[in-house]
């Protein structure tokens, strides 16, 4: 009994890749509709100078409303005031 460990293997990458291609298909599929729910806009890049003491006061501020980063609070801030 002779074992084709070429054949095998090739078809093993080929179901692993055809996975892979399904999951990324299946969280693109999810960051759209949770772009749609939460009316997500494309971002741009933008500076502000501030004083050191305000910007520590953002950072704070978004730390303590458990965001992620002080761009996201910032961003909510005047979206939904």
């Amino acid at each position: 009994m002779a074992f084709n460990g070429g054949r095998t293997t090739h078809l093993i990458q080929e179901d692993l890749n055809k996975r892979k291609k399904e999951i990324n298909e299946k969280t693109d599929h999810l960051s759209n509709i949770e772009s749609k729910l939460h009316g997500k806009e494309r971002k741009i890049a933008t500076g502000f100078s501030l004083e050191p003491s305000v910007k520590e006061k953002i950072k704070r501020l978004a730390k303590e409303h458990h965001y992620r980063t002080s761009s996201e609070f910032v961003n909510d801030v005047f979206k939904y005031w």
